[in-house]
This record gives structure tokens, sequence and C-alpha cells, in this order.
């Protein structure tokens, strides 16, 4: 059990925890019954069961050694990893990189090739590259033999353009937004949307999203240390999507992005401090204009060759996998992932790198520390430069402490900033060393990513604990594709109007279905019987408009009070305009309500006296 004291120290800034499941996937885990009360009121938890793993993020001040960052088993103290053998040799003189490799221009021919090639597509062919046809048919495949296997439906079918179309529901919920899903097939006026009530019957949706499934069940046994086994084809698939035209950017950014989900759920993490503070991570890598080339699922701490390594270098290596020529690329990510050792092996595999730093991993590089520089004037910078592994360490005073580590950058030449100054309460330039003003530049692809994704993000929920993973795929999915459209547009659309396109190209597959016509009142009138023969008549109207025993239907009272009965019109046409009403047929005895039902002009029933209902006054003794 975690105790409060446990993280109680002062120096810690953020505390990262995660629940960790069960060794072993349950084929059971498809439906969340449960409700989501209290989730997450605190960031330490009174209890868990099983094990925890915590991630915490110290202050820079705290003097530890880099081996002792990373994940711990959670079943005993964090064992010291291997550093490099190298001793850093700190020297106060500008950098001078002679073992990197010269930079490569790739990744431009890569943009042309993709320009070319993607020319006038428009954005339904451009989101079909992203979210291919091998995507739907792999869906329906799984979602048939879970209708068959486990809700025992065999009969169940569905076609490519049904689940383009259901997908096409789930995008327009993203800008056109309502309390609940079934208010899409709504009849009043101020709920319900025309084009999902033409594309989809309300019942065949809730049955395709209850069948809905991406991955066999059978298979679970050989994927019992995946923890996204559920969702995981569908993962794979959309990241070789996603790379199918090469990394044709320069500029990389790694870094996290966080999927809100409120349900129970061992992955979900609780991260203070964030704008989404309740969800599943997911470790991103990024263009600088926002286009993901591959993302990844946190699931806890993993086995494999990679398992000793501190957690920002695991990362950050399996993210660059998806980069075929390193000299093509400059990579940035912030002090949850940057260290000496990082930098070594990068430049090694001939990647340029920078990042933010905490004080306790660069090694005893002789800086003044965060304190003697926060005493300085703003703008005032410390470089020195490691001779023995080529690495720039610069720490910087702005309106707090910035600590930038490289391995092919410089402080050279200065940029100049504006920022507020309160004493003179005014704006002035400071100076601004190049690494840090090449960082701020590039670092923030993975968060335009996700500002995107949560622009317009699918609002439709769902039980299952994978839902809010596979509509988080879709949103990527258009913004990927919306990216590639602004690069081959002169023209390009906005975000909004390129998910509109989509989405009505999608409820459009099915063609429109023909909706009947049925009465402009919603909501019936107050009906009760206020005539001495126990006629009846809508409240508010007047009992001497009626004559004694006639009948008085709820469509009839709600138009009595702009028409006369048995000259309003059967129903209205397409165009809106009236329909002249049909000739009064004679009458055959007895009284008879004389307006119609419905379009096919059939007669209500005759209310005879005989069977009229006695009024609730008649024989009623006074006493």
């Amino acid at each position: 059990m975690l105790e409060r004291d446990d993280f109680s120290d002062s120096d810690s800034e953020v505390v990262d925890i995660v629940a960790l499941p069960p060794p072993t996937v349950d084929e059971l885990t498809d439906e969340e019954e449960e409700a989501d009360d209290n989730a997450g009121q605190d960031a330490i938890p009174q209890d868990v069961p099983g094990f925890v793993e915590a991630h915490i993020r110290s202050k820079e001040t705290l003097p530890e050694p880099e081996s002792s960052t990373g994940e711990s088993s959670g079943s005993g103290p964090a064992k010291r990893r291997k550093v490099s053998s190298s001793q850093p040799k700190w020297r106060k003189k500008q950098p001078e990189y002679t073992k990197l490799p010269e930079k490569t221009d790739g990744a431009n021919r890569r943009l042309q090739a993709l320009k070319e090639k993607l020319e006038g597509a428009s954005p339904v062919q451009l989101f079909e590259e992203m979210f291919s046809s091998e995507m739907y048919e792999h869906i329906i495949k799984e979602t048939l033999r879970y209708a068959s296997a486990t809700k025992n439906d065999p009969l169940f079918s569905m076609t490519t353009a049904e689940l383009k179309t259901f997908i096409g529901i789930l995008i327009l919920s993203g800008y056109h937004q309502l309390p609940s899903e079934r208010h899409y097939w709504s009849l009043e006026d101020d709920l319900g949307v025309e084009s999902v009530r033409r594309a989809m019957t309300r019942s065949r949706y809730l049955k395709i999203k209850a069948y809905l499934h991406f991955q066999n069940n059978e298979t679970s046994s050989t994927h019992q240390n995946d923890r996204g086994f559920k969702i995981r084809p569908l993962m794979d698939m959309l990241n070789e999507s996603f790379r199918k035209f090469g990394v044709f950017r320069e500029e990389l950014s790694v870094d996290e992005m966080l999927v809100r989900y409120f349900g129970h759920h061992p992955l979900k993490q609780f991260i203070r401090g964030k704008p989404i503070r309740f969800g599943y991570k997911m470790w991103s890598l990024c263009a600088s204009d926002g286009y993901c080339y591959k993302f990844q699922l946190y699931c806890g701490k993993e086995t494999g060759p990679k398992q000793d390594l501190p957690l920002g270098t695991r990362v950050v290596t399996e993210m660059l996998e998806a980069v075929d020529i390193p000299t093509d690329h400059s990579v940035y990510f912030d002090n949850l992932f940057t260290s000496r050792q990082l930098m070594v092996t990068l430049a090694e595999e001939g990647y340029r790198a920078t990042g933010t730093v905490q004080e306790r991993r660069t090694n005893q590089c002789p800086l003044p520390d965060c304190k003697t520089m926060a005493k300085t004037a703003r703008g005032t910078f410390e470089t020195r430069f490691d001779t023995a592994e080529e690495i720039t360490v610069t720490r910087w005073n702005d309106n707090r402490c910035v600590t930038m580590m490289s391995n092919f950058d410089s402080d050279q030449p200065l940029a100049r900033v504006k920022r507020w100054d309160r004493s003179q309460r005014a704006h002035k330039y400071v100076e601004q060393p190049r690494m840090v003003n090449n960082y701020n530049k590039f670092m923030g692809g993975v968060d335009a990513h996700d500002w995107l994704c949560g622009k317009y993000s699918t609002s439709i929920r769902g039980k299952k604990w994978y839902w809010c993973l596979f509509t988080r795929l879709i949103d990527m999915s258009i913004v990927n594709a919306w990216i590639l459209h602004r690069h081959i547009s002169e023209g390009p659309l906005s975000l909004l109007d390129f998910r509109r396109h989509v989405a009505v190209a999608y409820l459009k597959l099915l063609g429109q279905r023909d909706l009947r016509v049925l009465p402009a009142a919603a909501v019936m009138p107050d009906v009760r019987y206020d005539q001495p023969s126990g006629g009846m008549v809508a409240a508010g109207d007047s009992a001497a408009a009626r004559t004694p025993g006639e009948v008085t239907c709820a469509v009839t009272a709600a138009r009595a009070d702009t028409e006369p009965v048995g000259t309003r019109p059967d129903r209205l046409l397409k165009d809106g305009s009236l329909l002249a009403p049909p000739e009064a047929a004679p009458s055959t005895g007895g009284n008879q309500c004389t307006c119609t039902r419905g379009g096919g002009g059939a007669r209500h029933r005759k209310a005879s006296s005989e069977r009229q209902r006695p009024s609730p006054r008649a024989g009623r003794k006074r006493h």
C-alpha cells in the first residue's frame, strides 16, 4: 500500500501513478458497466489492488544520478543502470562538432514527391490514405466474428458502406455535439439531424456500435504481455499508414499525449497540471507542423531487450525507429527524456538532438546553479562544452532558469525576444541563445497535433474501455489527412470544413432514406372530457366551438385554433406547400371526426352516441 509520506517531499513536482493490470489479458473486458463517480479526486490513492507504478519528476536541485530515473518494478528498489564509460570534460568554449555526420536533404525530396503523388486529391481520398481499406476490412472481419462467437448473432452482416456511414456519424459528432447520441435521430426541430436520419436508422447504428470489435479474443493467450491487446491491430495498421509517404519533414519532436478517459481501467493515468488530467498516455513522434508519424500506447513497464534502459531513452529510440535516414532530421524533446547518455547514443546513430534537461542529469556540468542564475539580469546565459563526447549544455535566465542540452547546436548567433519588464512597465528585448530559440520553434509538434485532435474531437462515448482510443484514431487520421491537404492545396480548407466534407460524403454512401412525414406537434396536448355528452376537447379550447357528441382527436385539437374542423389539409408536401383537402364524404348518420390521419387518408373510427364515454358528471349525487 502506498503511503502519502512516500510522496510528501517538497522537492517533487509531478507524480504519475499507474495501477498495473493483471499479467493476463481477459477476454471479458469489452463492457464497462460501473459508473465513474469519484475517480481521480486525489493524486495519491489510499490503496490500489496489485502493483502500482509511480513516475516522479523532481526539481533540478536533487543531486541524484541518472540511473535512478525511469521505471520501477514495484517489487523492490530500482537497479542502477549502466551509463557511458567516458567521463565528461567540460570546458568553457564554443562548441566544435567533429564526430557528427553531415546533414542531408532527403526530407524535402520526399515532401516534393508527396505533393506530386497526391495532387488534386479530395478530402475523402486523403482521409482514406490514412484510414485505409485494409483497416475497414479488418474491422468488418473481427466484428462479424465477435457477433457470431460472443453475441450469438450469426445472421449479423455489415458492409463497407455501412461501416463508413457509421464512422461518418462519429466524425459529424465532433463538430455537431448533442447531449445524447440518440438525439441525432430525434424528431424535434432543435435536436434531430436529418442527414443522420436519412443515412442510417438508429437501431442499426446502435447494433453496429454494440458489435464493433478489432481483435480476435481467442488469441488472447498468445498476447498475455500486451495490455493494449484489444486495439493493437488497428494501431499497428494506422502507424503504417501514417508513414507510407516517409518522414517528409526535417524537424521532429517526441512528447506525450493524453487521451481523455473517465472510466475504470488500470491503464488510466492521472497527471497533475495537464489540460487533460485523466486518460491514457500515448508517446508520439510528430513533425513541427503537427503531422504524426508514429504513436504508441503506454502500457506500463515492458519486458524486452530495452527494459534495462531508462524510460526516456527507451521511448525516444523506439519512436525514432520510424526514421530511415537519421541525417535528414533534427529531434527535440523535453526534460522527461533528455540525458547525457541519450545524447551520446543519438549522436552515434547520426541524429541531431536538442532538449531541456534537469540539472541532476548534466553529469556535474560546472554551470552556476539555478538559484544563482535567477539573481542575474534577464537574458544572461552560461555555456559549457564536453570535449569528450561533444555535448553542449547552456543555462539561460528568463522568467525562470532554463537548461538545454544538444549534440549539434550552439548558443551563437543570439536571437532577440520580447519580454515584459514589470519594473519599467514596458516591453523590452532580451538576448536568447540560438539553441533555446530553435527548441521553442520546433518542439511543439506533438502539442499541435494533440490540440488539433481535441478541437473537433468525437463526442459520442461508449462503454468499452478502448472506445475512446478508437475514436482518437479517427481524429488523428482526420488531422493527418488535413495536414496533407494543406501541403498539396493552394487554397486549403479549414479543419472544420475538411471534417465536414468527409462526414457528409460518408453519410451519403447508402443513399437517402425516404422519411415518413410525421405531425408537426411532437408533444400531445392535454386532452380531457369537457362536454355534457362526453366529447374530448383539448385544454384551452372553447366548449362552444364543439357540437355535442363530436369527437376531436389530438391532431385535430392541436390545429383547432388556426383551421376549421373538416377543412384542414391531410399532410404537407415535401416542398413545404399544403396539399388540398379531399372532398368531405357524405354523412352516414351519427357523429364522425372529419380529419384524416397520415398520408393514406384513413378515416377515424366512428364515434357514435352509443360508444361515447359517459360524462363523469352524469349520475353524480350531490350531498
